[in-house]
């Protein structure tokens, strides 16, 4: 990945109710959708996949956009 596809790109950090169900497969797809809609690349993450060493600095500077 080079530095304009890093500049361009958005980072999401989703919950998801921890009934889902929720796999790679889907995962990628909602990837891919999100990536279309806003028309540059995603990087989706999971919260609960943060590593330790960087959860507490992403989540302090998270905003929310979408709470259901």
């Amino acid at each position: 990945m080079d530095a304009s596809t890093r500049d361009r790109m958005r980072h999401i950090l989703v919950d998801f109710d921890p009934a889902a169900q929720i796999g790679f497969v889907a995962l990628a797809r909602l990837q891919r959708e999100l990536a279309e809609l806003l028309g540059r690349p995603v990087d989706l993450v999971p919260s609960s996949g943060l590593k330790p060493v960087i959860r507490d600095q992403i989540l302090a500077s998270a905003e929310e956009i979408y709470a259901a």
